[in-house]
């Protein structure tokens, strides 16, 4: 881009030169740096137009890699990869138990399990409550009375 600006500011010296006589040498002064000043302008604007596609695509990037490690994490439940998981099946007279979402009687209801079907369990931090994953893929808690391990 210099060696524009240069080429420009050569050309409009040769070309004053070549000019009519009415005009003063002011006036040739003020047109080069005119001249100089739009294309030194030009040559801002192309780099920051160019810092500016950079810094769109390192944001792209960064958002497919944010993405992508959201949808790795959200793969592996946490409780998979770090703890014992249990096969177990349900064992309450009303044929169903009730999963929580805290290690609480007092907890909320969030969803049900029903005897009959195979769930995985994994042990929480309180041995009274297991951790479950729903058919439905929510997380909650189950009383250890509630669940027989058959693995």
């Amino acid at each position: 881009m210099r060696k524009v600006i240069t080429i420009l500011t050569f050309a409009c010296i040769i070309f004053a030169s070549c000019g009519d006589s009415k005009t003063t040498s002011k006036e040739q002064e003020l047109e080069l740096k005119e001249q100089e000043l739009k294309a030194k302008e030009e040559s801002l604007l192309d780099d920051k137009k160019k810092e500016i596609e950079l810094k769109e695509q390192e944001l792209k990037q960064k958002e497919e890699a944010l993405k992508s490690k959201s949808n790795n994490s959200n793969q592996a439940n946490p409780e998979q990869t770090t703890k014992k998981k249990y096969i177990a099946i349900i064992q309450d007279p009303d044929g169903y138990t009730n999963v929580r979402n805290g290690m609480s009687k007092n907890s909320e209801i969030i969803d049900r399990l029903f005897e009959g079907e195979n769930y995985e369990v994994f042990p929480s931090s309180d041995n009274n409550w297991w951790v479950v994953y729903t058919q439905s893929n929510v997380k909650g808690y189950v009383h250890k009375s509630r669940i027989k391990i058959i693995n």
